[in-house]
């Protein structure tokens, strides 16, 4: 199994194996593959594929792999790899590379590991994991990376120094997904930016307010809330209501156990970041902030302001 960084260090050389597959806690270096994976293929518009598995039966994932390109290069991206049931063909398609040139395969699981079988009463990877270690392929486990890691990709992002890159990632609380965000951000100055810079981006206060407080995390929301300026308190109470929308929405496709990739009509990257949180919104608790919310948009339209965001996250 080769690591996140391992893996980045052969795609920066440009390397480009035919098969891949990534999994890990850390989507957003798992999306890194894919989209560096992409990147690296080149595929052109009719020879770039992207599957989900359980959506799409077995044969026609198989099927789609086993395809010649239409230009030099076409790629397959299987999302959702671990709902896949027959890994038969997939040894086949391995056993028969050179009939294919120019096809590359990525999938991608929503699991923290690899897929492992039992054998004589062991458990080993499984043997179709096997198949796709080096030279064919790529193995990639995204997991939490270590604090220098964690800083070079930072430095990709944004032109900091080390001091400063650690600076943001403890800033961010070591979250890759809002460190990324800032950086993206950053990229659009010149510079070096200071570390009171990187306070005010990281900061956002309303959203990270609303985001720590939808995800009942009341230390950090009562952190936030002290970097909320008063003028922002509607716009808050507004956020806070329309989620509560979304969050309904979500409870319901929990309980029909629904994944991220089956729930339509809500922006994907909402339902990914709030659909783990979404189990703790029950009708009753929704109906019931509600009535909080707009008994503080009351108070803040007669003018209160002092204590507003603490009462809220009391409440919440």
């Amino acid at each position: 199994m080769g690591t996140f960084t391992l893996w980045r260090h052969a795609a920066d050389k440009g390397e480009l194996r035919r098969v891949t597959w990534v999994c890990g806690e850390q989507r957003v270096l798992v999306e890194e593959v894919v989209d560096t994976v992409r990147a690296l293929a080149q595929p052109g518009p009719l020879d770039c594929v992207s599957l989900t598995a359980g959506t799409v039966p077995d044969r026609d994932l198989w099927a789609a792999a086993s395809l010649y390109p239409v230009g030099e290069r076409r790629l397959v991206l299987i999302r959702e790899a671990q709902r896949i049931t027959r890994f038969g063909p997939l040894l086949d398609w391995l056993g028969n590379l050179r009939a294919l040139p120019g096809v590359y395969l990525l999938l991608v699981s929503d699991e923290h590991d690899l897929p492992t079988a039992k054998v004589d009463g062991k458990t080993q990877p499984a043997d179709y994991v096997e198949a796709m270690r080096a030279p064919r392929g790529h193995l990639v486990r995204c997991s939490a990376l270590n604090q220098s890691d964690a800083i070079a990709w930072v430095q990709r992002r944004a032109a900091l120094d080390q001091e400063t890159a650690l600076h943001l990632l403890r800033r961010t609380g070591g979250d890759l997904g809002r460190a990324g965000a800032v950086c993206a951000k950053l990229a659009l100055f010149d510079g070096q930016p200071s570390m009171q810079a990187i306070d005010a981006l990281v900061a956002q206060a309303p959203e990270e307010f609303v985001e720590a407080l939808l995800h009942l995390r009341r230390t950090e929301a009562v952190h936030a809330a002290e970097s909320v300026p008063e003028r922002d308190y509607p716009a808050i109470i507004g956020l806070l209501d329309l989620r509560l929308d979304l969050m309904a929405v979500l409870w319901r496709a929990n309980r029909a156990g629904l994944r991220s990739r089956e729930i339509h009509g809500e922006p994907q990257w909402l339902v990914q970041r709030y659909l783990p949180a979404a189990k703790h919104y029950e009708p009753e608790r929704i109906d019931r902030m509600r009535h909080v919310l707009a008994v503080l948009d009351d108070a803040v339209r007669t003018g209160a302001r002092a204590g507003v965001l603490e009462a809220l996250t009391a409440l919440w």
